[in-house]
């Protein structure tokens, strides 16, 4: 055997001690290592092909050698070992020992088996033996025997298995033991595919007093809690994260259990090979006895885990990231044995021939006459403080603003537009200092667990600091060490973003099922997704696609990194799983309008580097063509308020939103589609021309790089309504005019981040919002005794929320619009929702996702509206709980009127008065409250036309009244609201004698309608107002004299005495002094007709006769073809 060296290069600057590393070895003999410098030979051992030893050291940016050559003595004893000690084996190294089942066969037996399990106990060094544990397999299911083996044995490490046998199908656990350490490492794999299971109780011999833990919802401390025997106390679950952190308060990577002057802990490891990762976490138990039983399915799948002991003193309140369980996760997370391994230098293209990617010298040339020539961004530029520094804040996701008179530091943005040497030399500093801070972070105590480090802080720094150096680099004074620590860092951060131990990207697209899929049913065990139906991870597409752009971002810029090729066709096929699988046929896409545009920030930026380096054009894909066709169907009406158009708040938002100069990015790149280009600019000027909030994450540059203000514009008209898939309905009149109503109701499986909102809606009409949908704002509201209530509370959405559980809270996301018909004149629609409440952990808040499922039953919200006035409500109730029907109106105080029902006025606050009635319950609790909430800074932001809104306007802009009826189980809400100016005078009564309907009474005459459970049976009205039988319909009387009979769901509607239709809807018969029309549309049907006098003829569009059949009492039948028909009654 000849010599051989091994090199390590540090590149990152972080120095590194006590790693174990491995190099490429072809001998069957180990070989003696020792360092090139001289000195002693390094413990070595064989193990898959390479060589491994201990790195004592290596200093930041250091270079460590190492000679292997033939060894001149006998190796060393292995590590540990494995000593019988009756039907079990004690595998010790020393510091740390565990009792395992020596190989045996088990006993077939009828009830299931009860045998022992991999782990019997543990103890550290010589003191007493810790623990019991045992395996329930399945009754199903019989377990032969079990067979202990050893893998390997070295100085470095030992290696041992237990197989467990049932058949073709096996259980295997390897455990590993490193020299000197407390640590044992655990690897389980399962295809036994029945319900077996294995518990350890470290109690015996243990008894902790308390526990200790460390999660992102401690801050940085350990948090420490006081065991309690009880059987009651709810601790948790150990597994690996599905993305780096665990967001749920009641998972974690690593627990610790203290008793007296000891420590034990167990600890995830390897997170990315973990599968089954809802099903397979390790269940923590304090129990009567006392018990402290740590339990795990071992059905399927593949768990990586260890236990260590630690002293119990070095956990610190202070500080977690000190603590055992904290350095124990670290040392996984980044080894250098992996870090040595990657191409952290190479050759790239020339800095003179960027930009590459970004975008091109034209697109920096037209941002350059931008600031020069368009008003808005001259103003922006000449506001820039040209010495601010960068503002690292910015660029994440917890510390971004947009800039006012007080901070005014966008250096980018000042470059572009005006270019100085000064400028270049900050944005270098702010380049390399937030590169260097994010590998600093992985390398530090806090590792993965840094929040500079998660998705969005990561991500969110990464694309756009990549888009500014490919802009900047020709101007950048870079020494070669500079680009090459440059280079290296980024490689490095790639590196981590394409780890499954750190991001398990591709579980988390993957569907549901899938073994290797990150998803988890949060809320409810037996739904088939988590956050929603809709999102297939825990991670929101937003966060997920921070990351992969940022990798894509990188590649691109630097493409002569060898793998830079595979990571952009890795992101490439993440984006086109969304647009797949996620972009609805009618565009919707993610939790609202307001985050798809956020999303569509990462995005573009993205797709234009993709577009630049022609490896996709995905401005004139269709799939994003439609998501953008849709965010523009589902802008909002114009708010005179801010004299602009918003975008819908449903779903989850703020209102008035951001994000409309998304559109603009792309009508520029799409301009050879002319009308969608035209389209998105409309869109965008309805915005008001909006920017990005002034600096606010770093994007305007984008606004100035990607915005050409004089394309051509044509927004969408004369829209109608429509259903929205996976977000809900759009009921609308006059579109695009002064006189649009516009209501969106949520219904649908697209998630609604953590509060309750289907069946909610809101409602604008005449250019104001009239029924708001405070309970998508963020932030928190003050009521009128001046108390804190969250924004997320069931009583600010106009919905039913319902009563007896801890929390009050409804958690369910997923409703169906099971009936939807829309005509000019009416729409009738019909929204089911499960009632699903969840029973929390005791001391477990709403993110802890733990709990028992409560089915609550079943809601339908039917709506008929009535155009342009007047809604009309049925909320059937199929629930056993208390029920109250809420609702938040825009206006600043109420007038009670006198008769039957709750009849109310509100004097809304910009100029409409609304009538709302609640017909029944007649007897229901009714409670009254006032809600202001501040806005934000985002919301009223400078350069925005917001700027612009009064401040008294201001103050009171999210104000609202809230009215809250309540009343038992399994009682139904029938209600109404309209509007109307005051000299409209508009009002709402009950029908009276119990019927689910409402009359509205204004200058412009009186509507009687019905709505009604279309699954029950018809409602049944024989009255000197009307005749009908149904569960959808409105007579009309107008002022003019004229009647309109308007029928969505029923089978008879009419006036006593007078003219009457027979059949199902949709149709509107309108009769005046000179005709009589009858607009019907649909499926095709027979309808027949009656009055006074007879009808002697029935003619169509083109004054044809349709052929009537005589029924006799005048009346007559005739047939309606399938689709739109106007008739003519003689």
């Amino acid at each position: 055997m000849s010599c051989c060296r091994f090199v390590i290069q540090e590149r990152l600057g972080h120095t590194w001690r006590d790693e174990v590393v491995g190099f490429p070895w072809d001998g069957g003999v180990t070989p003696a290592i020792r360092p090139a410098g001289g000195g002693a030979p390094l413990p070595a051992q064989l193990s898959g092909g390479r060589v491994w030893f201990t790195v004592a050291e290596l200093p930041a940016l250091g270079r460590a050698e190492f000679i292997a050559e033939p060894a001149d003595s006998a190796p060393p004893a292995p590590c540990a070992t494995a000593t019988p000690d009756g039907d079990t084996l004690v595998v010790s190294n020393g510091v740390l020992a565990v009792r395992v089942p020596a190989t045996q066969r088990f006993a077939a037996v009828s009830e299931g088996q009860r045998l022992p399990a991999p782990l019997l106990g543990v103890r550290r060094g010589q003191a007493p033996w810790i623990g019991n544990g045992w395996l329930c397999a399945s009754p199903d299911q019989t377990l032969s025997d079990v067979a202990f083996s050893t893998l390997e044995e070295g100085p470095l490490w030992c290696r041992y298995r237990l197989t467990y046998h049932a058949g073709e199908h096996e259980y295997e656990v390897e455990l590993r033991l490193d020299a000197g350490s407390p640590c044992l490492r655990i690897a389980e794999h399962s295809t036994l595919c029945h319900d077996s299971a294995w518990s350890l109780d470290i109690a015996p011999g243990f008894q902790p007093q308390r526990a200790a833990f460390g999660h992102h919802r401690t801050w940085g401390k350990t948090a420490f809690l006081d065991l309690e025997y009880t059987g009651r106390q709810h601790l948790g679950d150990v597994q690996a994260p599905d993305q780096n952190i665990h967001f749920f308060a009641d998972d974690f990577d690593a627990y610790s259990f203290l008793a007296g002057p000891v420590a034990l802990g167990l600890a995830a490891t390897d997170d990315g090979d973990w599968t089954f990762l809802a099903q397979n976490p390790i269940s923590m138990k304090p129990g009567p006895g006392p018990s402290l039983v740590l339990s795990a399915s071992c059905k399927a799948g593949v768990r990586k885990w260890m236990l260590f002991f630690a002293d119990a003193a070095a956990y610190n309140a202070d500080d977690y990231f000190t603590s055992p369980a904290a350095g124990w996760r670290r040392k996984f997370e980044t080894p250098l044995d992996w870090v040595k391994d990657m191409v952290l230098d190479w050759e790239d293209r020339p800095d003179a021939d960027r930009p590459l990617a970004a975008c091109d010298r034209e697109d920096i040339a037209r941002a350059r006459r931008l600031f020069r020539d368009w008003e808005p961004l001259r103003r922006y530029a000449q506001f820039l403080d040209r010495d601010a520094e960068l503002v690292q804040g910015q660029y994440d996701a917890g510390g971004h603003y947009p800039l006012d008179d007080q901070r005014r530091e966008d250096p980018m943005c000042a470059w572009l537009a005006q270019p100085d040497d000064k400028t270049v030399e900050i944005l270098k500093r702010g380049l390399f200092e937030g590169i260097r801070r994010r590998v600093e972070a992985f390398l530090g105590p806090r590792g993965h667990r840094h929040d500079i480090v998660t998705s969005i802080n990561l991500g969110r720094t990464l694309r756009p600091f990549m888009q500014m150096y490919d802009i900047l680099a020709p101007q950048m004074a870079m020494t070669d060490e500079e680009r090459r620590w440059f280079k290296a860092a980024v490689a490095f951060l790639c590196y981590k973003i394409v780890s499954p131990h750190y991001w398990n990207a591709e579980a988390i697209v993957l569907h549901s099922d899938h073994p290797r899929s990150s998803h988890r049913t949060a809320w409810f065990p037996s739904r088939d997704s988590d956050w929603c139906t809709y999102n297939v991870d825990t991670a929101p597409h937003n966060f997920h696609t921070d990351l992969y752009t940022a990798l894509g971002a990188a590649a691109l810029v630097f493409p002569g990194h060898p793998c830079a090729r595979q990571w952009v066709d890795w992101t490439v096929s993440f984006i086109e799983r969304e647009l797949d699988n996620w972009v609805f046929p009618n565009g919707a896409f993610i939790e609202s309008a307001t985050y798809t545009l956020a999303f569509m920030n990462w995005w573009v930026p993205y797709f234009v580097m993709l577009r630049q380096c022609r490896v996709r054009d995905y401005f004139l894909d269709e799939r994003f063509q439609r998501l953008c066709r849709g965010l523009c169907r589902v802008q909002g009406p114009y708010d005179k308020r801010i004299r602009r158009h918003s975008f819908t708040v449903m779903g989850d938002a703020m209102y008035p939103s951001g994000g409309a100069n998304t559109l603009a990015w792309v009508a520029n790149f799409a301009r050879a589609d002319r009308p969608f280009s035209a389209m998105l600019m409309g869109a965008w000027q309805r915005s008001g021309c909006q920017l990005n909030n002034p600096g606010q994450q770093g994007m305007s540059m984008y606004d100035a790089l990607f915005i050409d203000p004089d394309l051509p514009a044509r927004p969408l008209r004369r829209l109608p309504s429509e259903h929205v898939q996976g977000y809900g309905l759009i009921l609308r009149h006059a579109h695009g005019s002064r006189k649009e109503v516009y209501l969106f109701i949520k219904c649908g499986k697209i998630y609604s981040h953590f509060h309750y909102d289907e069946g909610a809606f809101f409602v604008f009409a005449d250019q104001v919002p009239i029924l708001d949908e405070y309970g998508i704002q963020y932030g928190t509201a003050t009521n009128e005794k001046g108390e804190k209530v969250p924004g997320f509370m069931p009583g600010l959405h106009n919905a039913i929320s319902f009563s007896g559980t801890p929390t009050d809270r409804e958690c369910y996301n997923r409703g169906y619009v099971t009936r939807f018909l829309t005509r000019d004149w009416a729409d009738y629609a019909v929204c089911e929702m499960p009632i699903h409440l969840l029973h929390m952990k005791p001391s477990m808040s709403l993110w802890g996702f733990q709990g028992e499922e409560a089915p609550y039953g079943w809601w339908r919200r039917h709506i008929l509206y009535i155009k342009p006035h007047g809604f009309f409500f049925y909320d059937q109730i199929e629930s056993e709980f208390t029920a109250t029907l809420d609702l938040n109106v825009k206006a600043a105080r109420f007038e009670s009127l006198p008769g039957p029902g709750l009849r109310r006025l509100y004097e809304g606050r910009y100029g409409a008065d609304l009538p709302v009635c609640v017909n029944a319950p007649t007897d229901g609790a009714v409670r009254d409250d006032a809600i202001h909430m501040e806005p934000t800074a985002s919301a009223f932001a400078k350069f925005s036309t917001m700027e612009s809104v009064s401040a008294k306007m201001k103050a009171t802009f999210y104000d609202q009244l809230g009215m809250h009826v309540t009343t038992g189980p399994n009682r139904d809400f029938s209600w109404a609201f309209a509007w109307g100016s005051r000299r409209q005078a508009p009002r709402l009564s009950p029908l009276g004698e119990g019927l689910p309907g409402s009359c509205l009474a204004s200058a412009a005459g009186e509507t009687r309608a019905v709505v009604a459970p279309w699954i029950k049976p018809a409602v049944v009205i024989a009255s000197p107002d009307m005749v009908y039988n149904g569960w959808a319909g409105a007579v009309t009387r107008r002022a003019d004299g004229g009647i309109e009979l308007m029928q969505m769901s029923g089978n008879r509607i009419g006036i006593p005495g007078g003219i009457e239709i027979g059949g199902d809807g949709p149709f509107r018969l309108s009769a005046g002094e000179d005709a009589v029309t009858l607009e019907v549309g649909g499926r095709a049907r027979w309808l027949t007709a009656r009055r006074p006098g007879g009808i002697c003829e029935v003619r169509n569009r083109q004054g044809e006769a349709l052929p009537l059949t005589p029924l006799g009492d005048g009346a007559v039948q005739f047939a309606v073809p399938a689709g739109e028909s106007r008739l003519v009654l003689g």
